[in-house]
């Protein structure tokens, strides 16, 4: 009796036990983004599931029990756009669809679900289905790599049969096994999944109108930080098969980009083969990333954009057509590339810009190579090519001559170049000419604040002033010299007729107030009080008349009386005459303050 009472007891605990386990529902997450919405919940890995479409939607379809799902957050993030509803029957989860938007489930390493509801795709929906012819033809043997080292998964399915269709256009000369009939590539055994030969895919030719497709793609490639790409590597590679083992062409394209965005070439064009979307672009940048050069009908118009400029200098370019690019772009383009792209490129871009004589366009790009705590430049060229500066200090001449005003972006890199600057001769032409250039270019502010730190004088840039704006335009460089000339400098005479000449006479005399244009003699004229009172002359105020003494006149007595006579001996004495003293001195003080 007592052994059937524990079995029972058991057997109830068991039943509370499953009970609790089932209630706990898996909660399943979203997230909006840009081109697709995510839905995510937690999973075992090794969950296996098969995908079809309805009407309405998509349904996935579970082959082990799944959990519990808790669907009641799923809209919480997302809008009812793509998704419109979402329900889960048993071992289904049924999706409804506000559109013809792809489907694509994974599972990712940590065990998750990943189940992504993506924009529609016009080229997928116009593209018909893969026909599976019902009978197998003949196999035309060819040579394939020993090793998918990208996707060992499809090795295993070099050997599979393959449908019987129309003969490949590869193989345009006789061959003894072009009469086996068959296919000139594998074909999965579901149909979905083309295995194509290690023969280059023929790609359309471009032209410049077609090759700015690729300068979106290139500068979004281009500023993306490889770090980050390497991080999203494991995903992108787990994220491969479908849950029926089918290779997605949306999973394998995000595993191109993943390898693109690290700049691994040879890996993005390879695995870029694989799916079905338009590499044509895409392959010229892994081209550019791995110094391949291009067939010229592959040559990208550098007038696209900074993008397809910068891989037009990596793939080579003559001068001619680098004249069709937006040089100030390229420059804001290239300072936003994270510091391990510019490391892998920087040489590259020299070399290139060089030879079309432009290297002065990388002039104070790129990372600062002084990134410790002492932040004073050092008194050498701090690795800068001097080449470069006297390039740069030529560029400014050639424009100063001329009188035009110089590119603002050429300025900002020459100021950012003075720092590497060593002091001397270099640098002292160098300062001369960016004076000329800051004043032609209009910059009042840069102009005195290379005054105010001693990198020109004042009377240097008061010439320049004279030779470059003068009238008008000079008046907002010359008001800002003022603080900067001394009182007895000639200089400030030449400033107070320039402003003058354009009538405003109340700025000019803060530089000279004299009407005789002449600055006055420090040493010759000094200040003379004409009252003693101020000049400390007490013997000449108490010389005046008793009855006009004034309470500085006492005060003048007062003082003179003390000097005159000591402290009686005897420190009683003493102490009493300071205390007299004292009530004297403070009675008078109280009469100036009056103004008795």
């Amino acid at each position: 009796m007592t052994l059937r009472c524990v079995h029972f007891l058991w057997l109830f605990l068991a039943s509370i036990w499953t009970v609790g386990a089932n209630a706990q529902a898996t909660t399943v997450r979203s997230g909006e983004h840009a081109t697709f919405s995510r839905l995510v919940f937690a999973d075992d890995l090794g969950r296996r599931w098969t995908t079809k479409r309805t009407a309405d939607g998509f349904e996935i379809e579970f082959f082990e029990d799944v959990p519990t799902l808790d669907l009641d957050q799923v809209f919480d993030l997302i809008p009812r756009n793509r998704l419109v509803a979402v329900e889960s029957v048993g071992k289904t989860l049924q999706l409804s669809l506000g559109c013809d938007c792809p489907v694509v489930v994974s599972q990712i390493a940590s065990g998750h679900i990943v189940i992504d509801i993506e924009d529609p795709d016009p080229a997928r929906r116009n593209t018909p289905p893969i026909a599976i012819p019902a009978k197998a033809g003949g196999v035309i043997p060819f040579e394939l790599a020993p090793r998918n080292t990208i996707f060992p998964i499809l090795a295993d399915l070099r050997d599979a049969p393959v449908p019987n269709a129309t003969p490949s256009p590869v193989i345009t000369a006789p061959n003894p096994i072009a009469a086996v009939p068959g296919d000139q590539f594998r074909r999965h055994p579901l149909g979905s999944v083309a295995l194509v030969p290690q023969t280059k895919r023929q790609q359309p030719t471009q032209s410049s109108g077609t090759s700015c497709n690729i300068d979106a793609l290139a500068s979004e490639t281009l500023v993306y930080d490889p770090k980050i790409a390497l991080s999203e590597l494991t995903t992108a590679r787990n994220g491969l098969l479908s849950g029926q083992d089918i290779l997605d062409d949306k999973a394998v394209e995000r595993l191109a980009r993943t390898y693109l965005r690290l700049g691994w070439g040879v890996e993005a064009a390879m695995t870029a083969d694989l799916a079905d979307f338009d590499t044509a672009g895409f392959l010229v940048i892994a081209a550019a990333f791995d110094g391949v050069p291009v067939d010229a009908e592959d040559q990208v118009d550098p007038g696209c954009g900074a993008g397809a400029a910068v891989v037009a200098l990596l793939t080579g370019v003559d001068s001619k057509l680098w004249a069709r690019a937006n040089e100030a772009d390229v420059v804001v383009l290239l300072d936003r590339m994270p510091a391990s792209r510019w490391a892998d490129l920087s040489s590259r871009l020299e070399i290139e810009l060089s030879r079309l004589n432009r290297a002065d366009l990388l002039t104070g790009l790129g990372p600062p190579e002084n990134t410790g705590k002492n932040d004073t430049p050092i008194p050498s060229a701090a690795g800068t090519d001097l080449a470069a500066i006297r390039l740069a200090i030529s560029h400014l001449a050639e424009t100063n001559t001329v009188g035009l005003p110089p590119d603002r972006l050429h300025i900002e890199n020459v100021r950012a170049l003075r720092p590497s600057v060593p002091a001397g001769a270099l640098r002292d032409e160098l300062d001369a000419e960016l004076a000329e250039a800051l004043v032609l270019a209009g910059l009042a502010g840069a102009a005195a604040e290379m005054v105010s730190t001693g990198k020109i004088t004042a009377e240097q840039m008061l010439g320049v002033i004279e030779k470059h704006a003068a009238g008008v335009d000079g008046v907002a460089f010359i008001v800002r010299l003022e603080p900067h000339l001394a009182p007895d400098d000639p200089a400030r005479l030449r400033a107070r007729s320039a402003l003058l000449a354009v009538g405003l006479e109340d700025a000019a005399q803060r530089f000279a107030v004299l009407p005789d244009d002449r600055l006055p003699d420090i040493a010759d004229a000094p200040i003379a009080p004409s009252e003693p009172w101020l000049a400390r002359d007490f013997p000449a105020l108490t010389a005046a008349p008793p009855d006009e003494w004034t309470a500085r006149t006492r005060m003048a007595d007062a003082i003179l009386r003390r000097n005159d006579t000591g402290l009686p001996d005897g420190d009683l004495a003493a102490a009493d005459e300071v205390l007299s003293r004292s009530r004297e001195t403070g009675m008078l003080v109280r009469q100036l303050i009056d103004g008795l």
